[in-house]
């Protein structure tokens, strides 16, 4: 058998590092989206973790990770919002940890591995993930055979900030607070400034002037928390890890990790402390999310505190769970989208609703109808476009089961680009937020599909069905009056509830596993008539209606 050395790396440019210093042949093991695209343009061969990896490393490692967040003993973390961080901040490095030795290990016995070459960056960023170069920390513990190309003993230095507002004596109260206005949010601000009601908006970033301008055109308050260094150390200790019985790496790589977590914490204590200071003072009548993470989730603590609403309106979607693996990760969603400290949260959908048969949240759920999902009440049907959409992950923010690994998604296009090749219609690709750059490079290599950055709205005017794994379009399809098919060749996930007999006609949502009864499926859609939206979508789809009678309720 012959011998391989490997190249391990984050990033096109870790890769070209290692490549530049190493006289042999090599092959690529990529671990996002960017490293296949580059080795397929460029000709370097690779190792395509699809050829290794099957739905083994989705079970295993979701009911491994699960196990592990329960020995850490997390009551010692007083604020539910500072455990939720640091629940999601170990779970990903655990997912992380466990899907690079999975890998390694599978291509290992199919494979004669010689030597694994690895950059050695160490660099780590508390706000900006895909810059924290863990995979060298990672491998040494791991695995024999490393050879490490810098010996560059660079360790980040995290500096403690506090955030404040400068101009705290001209405070605005009773207003409707925001965060942001992303995920269609501004469809419920124009209502609000159309209703002369009074607008906060909460910043922890610089806005741009032209931004700045119309926001304050549009007579909302705008308060900036400016972040400077805080001179005196905080205490912050974090739980203690004990010893991981399937692998004692575990725990030794957590220690390592201990002080980026520690201090990922405290930023996000400083700025709920910033907010909860600037909360004290306005006296809001209303705050409106659309996540319980971070300083988000704790506006719904202090609309506890200071006795004011809060309304989480997720755009994640969240569905019922259907076996023990789907209840596992839905859980997760739930943690991070549905369920938090608010007061309220909105079922847009029937699919949230019956998400609540099998999770618990602690808020009061409330129906509104459509409010931030995409909406096309002028629906006609091309029979020529068809949306493809997915969530997709990689090695940095792995997750398991209920989401499209890159190299999944990679295959997934091969073979769509095959059936639009040979059949009428056309595929559109909406790529992933996080991927969108490689819109062009992705054109290249898969001719027969359209890809596009265009808003999910716009394209969702277009097409006449949308085919995804998981994520919110589904929910923005069927709020569109569009049909949607589950496409899990994977054979491991079914998001909501949906037919699998691909040969009826007029059904919403379709689950199919391979090439044939996608095709068939589509099929069906185009032939069909009438769909039956009352299973998926409460009576009232009227966006604008939905939206003031919640303000109406409210305000």
């Amino acid at each position: 058998m012959e011998s391989k050395n490997i190249i391990l790396a984050q990033t096109i440019a870790e890769f070209k590092f290692i490549k530049e210093r190493v006289n042999e042949n090599i092959y690529c093991l990529p671990l996002n989206l960017d490293l296949i695209v580059y080795c397929e343009l460029n000709q370097i061969p690779y190792l395509n973790p699809a050829d290794y990896l099957d739905n083994s490393v989705h079970k295993e490692g979701l009911i491994d990770s699960d196990n592990f967040l329960k020995t850490i003993n997390l009551k010692k973390i007083k604020e539910n919002i500072v455990k939720s961080r640091y629940k999601n901040l170990s779970r990903n490095y655990f997912n992380s940890i466990f899907f690079l030795k999975y890998l390694v290990n599978q291509i290992k016995k199919k494979e004669n591995v010689k030597k694994i070459y690895l950059s050695g960056w160490k660099k780590s960023d508390l706000y900006t993930p895909n810059k924290n170069f863990i995979l060298s920390e990672i491998c040494k513990k791991l695995f024999k055979n490393i050879f490490i190309i810098s010996h560059d003993q660079y360790t980040s230095k995290f500096i403690v900030k506090e955030y404040k507002i400068d101009d705290i004596d001209s405070i605005s109260k009773k207003n409707i607070i925001f965060l942001n206005f992303n995920y269609n949010f501004k469809r419920i601000l124009f209502r609000l400034i159309i209703n002369r009601k009074k607008i906060t908006y909460i910043s922890f970033h610089k806005i741009k002037f032209f931004k700045r301008l119309i926001i304050k055109l549009l007579g909302i308050k705008i308060y900036f928390l400016k972040e400077t260094d805080k001179n005196e150390k905080i205490k912050f200790n974090l739980p203690n890890i004990k010893i991981y019985k399937k692998s004692k790496e575990i725990t030794q790589l957590f220690n390592l990790r201990s002080n980026f977590f520690k201090y990922q914490l405290i930023d996000l204590i400083q700025r709920c402390n910033g907010i909860k200071k600037l909360i004290s003072q306005l006296k809001p009548k209303l705050a409106l999310v659309n996540n319980v993470r971070g300083v988000d989730g704790y506006l719904g603590k202090l609309s506890q505190i200071y006795k004011f609403n809060s309304i989480c309106i997720s755009h994640g979607t969240v569905a019922e769970a259907f076996g023990k693996h789907d209840k596992i990760y839905k859980k997760i969603i739930v943690e991070n989208v549905f369920s938090g400290d608010a007061k309220y949260f909105a079922l847009q959908t029937k699919i949230a609703k019956r998400s609540l048969f099998t999770h618990k949240i602690k808020g009061k759920p409330i129906k509104t109808g459509n409010i931030i999902f995409a909406t096309n009440n002028n629906y006609k049907r091309s029979n020529k476009y068809i949306l493809y959409a997915v969530t997709m992950k990689d090695f940095i923010n792995y997750q398991f089961f209920g989401v499209e690994m890159y190299y999944e998604y990679f295959e997934n296009l091969k073979k769509l680009d095959q059936i639009s090749n040979k059949n009428e219609f056309k595929i559109i690709v909406k790529p992933h937020p996080s991927i969108s750059y490689l819109k062009n490079d992705l054109k290249k290599l898969f001719p027969n599909l359209i890809f596009s950055n265009k808003k999910i709205d716009t394209l969702l005017k277009k097409v006449f069905a949308t085919i995804s794994f998981s994520s919110s379009v589904i929910e923005d399809s069927i709020c569109s009056k569009i049909p949607v098919i589950l496409f899990d060749q994977w054979r491991r996930y079914k998001h909501c509830i949906s037919c699998s007999d691909v040969k009826k006609r007029n059904k919403l949502v379709y689950y199919v596993n391979n090439l044939e009864k996608l095709t068939l499926a589509i099929h069906s859609i185009k032939n069909s008539k009438k769909f039956n939206y009352s299973q998926y979508l409460f009576h009232e789809n009227n966006v604008k209606k939905n939206i003031d009678n919640l303000l109406y309720r409210f305000t």
